[in-house]
């Protein structure tokens, strides 16, 4: 009994191993795509950005752009 009890341990940990080592694999194309799926629409902002802060505003719109500058300077 405590054979088959071992070697049903052993047979789960085994599986459980190979799981984590494919998930393993896949980490860095993961962390690939979510890093450019959080990048482009940071970029796409930033560009936008710089385009209208050299933009004739008025003194809202220019305080605005004033908020935008520094929260994407950290990314840039």
């Amino acid at each position: 009994m405590n054979e088959n009890l071992n070697e049903n341990l052993k047979k789960i940990v085994l599986e459980r191993t190979q799981k984590l080592k494919f998930q393993n694999t896949q980490l860095p194309e993961y962390a690939f795509v979510n890093a450019y799926k959080l990048r482009s629409p940071l970029a796409s902002t930033m560009g936008l950005v710089d385009l209208v802060k050299d933009a004739p505003l008025n003194s809202e719109q220019s305080k605005l752009i004033n908020y935008l500058i520094p929260s994407h300077q950290q990314f840039g």
